[in-house]
């Protein structure tokens, strides 16, 4: 979606970062670049939480930009947003206007939480029972009054590891995924499973060298580094047929 702000074209990063809507988005992209803007603004007002996808597509934008010679800048972006930048070293590599005062989301604070609290859930392969199952749980660690840093980043882990289910596993809506929340005073355990192919993403997360990625023009393994960053331990086990992942994340 582009519109326009004061004379200036504006470009509006979609709220959903799905192949539709990025293939959209870089249609609309190279219609600007082509007409040689002073300045290219990609607006990122839809999107409160970004995910990898939402990272790919703005490292692809970048470099396209400078591909063209146009500075790119973002605008609105969320502290939730500018967040997940951090966490992956990539911040720093995009200009900014007007950003939000305070980079990091403010915290409920710590609230004691009353011994071991459980939530499970089942439900098919699929993108819609996987964002029903994320709002499920993100009220569940809601109620359980943990720091909102603390639950957006376990949100955001297991929107990834869902993603890559139901995206890449092989497995389809007559399977399931299982998933598991525990929290205590000191940590959050995430527990995720699947019957898709064998999949030990613990040994595909590395570390990227952003220099050496520009040059090849990398543009995956954002998701599985966010994992990686986020998390306090990530363990993968293969049992009766099935994934399984389990997250450790400290509370304090």
């Amino acid at each position: 979606m582009t519109f326009d702000i004061d004379r200036e074209t504006v470009l509006a990063i979609p709220v959903e970062a799905n192949e539709v809507s990025i293939q959209t988005f870089f249609r609309e992209m190279e219609t600007l670049l082509a007409a040689g803007p002073a300045t290219l603004h990609v607006d990122c007002a839809l999107v409160e939480r970004a995910v990898s996808g939402h990272v790919k597509i703005l490292w692809a934008a970048r470099r396209r930009a400078a591909d063209s010679g146009v500075p790119l800048v973002l605008t609105n972006v969320s502290p939730m947003t500018l967040r997940v930048l951090q966490i992956l070293d990539v911040a720093d590599l995009f200009d900014y206007e007007a950003l939000p005062a305070g980079l990091l989301p403010p915290t409920t604070g710590k609230i004691p939480i009353l011994g071991l609290q459980t939530y499970r859930q089942r439900f098919p392969v699929s993108a819609h029972a996987a964002r029903q199952a994320l709002r499920r749980m993100h009220t569940f660690l809601g109620n359980a009054s943990l720091p909102s840093t603390v639950v957006l980043d376990v949100q955001t882990i297991a929107y990834e590891l869902l993603q890559n289910i139901v995206s890449h596993s092989g497995a389809d809506a007559t399977d399931d995924i299982q998933m598991e929340v525990e929290c205590d005073p000191e940590c959050i355990r995430l527990m995720i499973s699947d019957h898709g192919s064998p999949f030990d993403l613990t040994s595909q997360i590395s570390e990227i060298d952003w220099k050496k990625a520009v040059t090849e023009r990398r543009t995956h393994g954002f998701g599985l580094l966010l994992i990686r960053r986020l998390a306090d331990r990530v363990r993968y086990e293969r049992c009766n047929g099935r994934n399984v992942v389990t997250i450790m994340k400290k509370v304090g």
